[in-house]
């Protein structure tokens, strides 16, 4: 209701709409390569179902946001420069933007460059770092590969080092490389 002249009330159509705060609670992963791609999801409250979302990695918008449910949500990283950057959410129609105290570390893709050390036993358990770059900061599913053994479960020490335990191979040289988190074998030449 609006007063004209402070007495008389008239009916008016303006509206204010009141709306829950969400919040963006984690984010897994918590890194992907630079080129983009990597499937994130977004843990929280208070997401609107149906709503337009979209997620935005430093000032790069990624794919628009799945809303599973008033807790979940995923949405697509974008290409984007190697770096630390943080999550923003934009959602609904009337622009409202959350940051959540997630980030996201964008790095090159992996490359491995060396093996310390560069020999062991068939019969394998040797403790192996191997060093490169662009290692997936994402300790689950990152493993070594061996030749064309199964790749063995990894310890992500840095963006630059992995370590892993040798497992059994035939005498020779063998073929050794990283798994990151999204199961991309990258391969390097150790003999």
């Amino acid at each position: 209701m609006v007063s004209p002249n402070g007495a008389d009330w008239v009916g008016t159509s303006l509206k204010y709409t009141y709306y829950s705060v969400f919040r963006i609670e984690s984010v897994h992963p918590s890194g992907g390569p630079v080129g983009g791609g990597t499937s994130v999801t977004l843990k929280g409250s208070n997401f609107e179902l149906g709503s337009k979302a979209a997620c935005v990695f430093g000032s790069a918008h990624g794919s628009p946001i799945i809303i599973a449910t008033s807790t979940l949500a995923e949405c697509s990283a974008p290409a984007h420069t190697a770096g630390v950057y943080a999550i923003q959410v934009e959602l609904g129609s009337g622009g409202r933007t959350r940051m959540s105290t997630a980030t996201f570390e964008f790095f090159e893709d992996a490359e491995v460059r060396a093996v310390v050390p560069t020999s062991g036993s068939t019969a394998g358990g040797s403790q192996v770092t191997v060093l490169g770059s662009g290692f997936s900061i994402e300790p689950s599913g990152a493993a070594c590969a061996f030749g064309e053994q199964a790749p063995v479960q990894a310890t992500v020490l840095s963006s630059t080092a992995m370590a892993c335990t040798a497992p059994g191979h035939v005498s020779g040289v063998a073929m050794v490389g990283v798994v990151d988190a999204q199961n991309r074998l990258y391969l390097g030449r150790v003999g």
